[in-house]
């Protein structure tokens, strides 16, 4: 929602100067597990040219019109870049920010810090670039990233639904009896 508002133009900020679509834009999703896939089903929806990297290929989702595309490849490509990885895994350095488009927008959907902080504070500072977080990017984070020029972020985390915590509590259940009847 809050891509889709910075490329509407609804909130504080309007990327690219007047109100767009994201139909027909690059995107480059950086982590293809369930939040991955969730975001690719959103980006095929919108009819954006959707690419992904990962550690291991996904037939199924390239048959779908997903591209799989190398990270430094996807990193120089794409307008829209979307991190998707597990939890505190550092996928992006200085190297990888030279790479990004100008005007381009980072969107971190993954919780912890997946890059350099201070690799994106000089990449954030650059006029013409946007990034988009949530709580989930940690405290310490929120307290330095809330107050940056073209940086939204929101004070709660996007997946912290109630639906969220029914499928967590599913998985903590499920997970529990498996440990238990493999100890039996």
């Amino acid at each position: 929602m809050q891509l889709e508002s910075l490329a509407r133009g609804v909130g504080k900020y309007q990327w690219q100067g007047t109100p767009r679509e994201l139909m027909g834009k690059t995107m480059g999703i950086v982590g293809l597990g369930a939040l991955g896939k969730a975001i690719a089903n959103l980006a095929l929806a919108y009819k954006m040219n959707a690419s992904y990297f990962s550690a291991h290929r996904k037939p199924e989702w390239e048959k779908r019109g997903l591209r799989y595309t190398e990270l430094h490849d996807l990193l120089s490509a794409c307008e829209i870049i979307v991190l998707s990885t597990p939890t505190n895994l550092k996928v992006l350095g200085e190297e990888e920010f030279a790479l990004l488009k100008p005007d381009s927008i980072l969107v971190q959907a993954s919780i912890g810090t997946p890059f350099d902080r201070e690799a994106f504070l000089k990449w954030i500072s650059r006029e013409d670039n946007y990034a988009i977080f949530d709580q989930g990017v940690g405290e310490e984070s929120f307290r330095i990233y809330k107050t940056l020029p073209r940086v939204i972020i929101s004070a709660t985390s996007s997946g912290n639904t109630y639906e969220t915590r029914q499928r967590l509590g599913t998985k903590v259940v499920e997970n529990l009896r498996s440990y238990i009847a493999s100890r039996a």
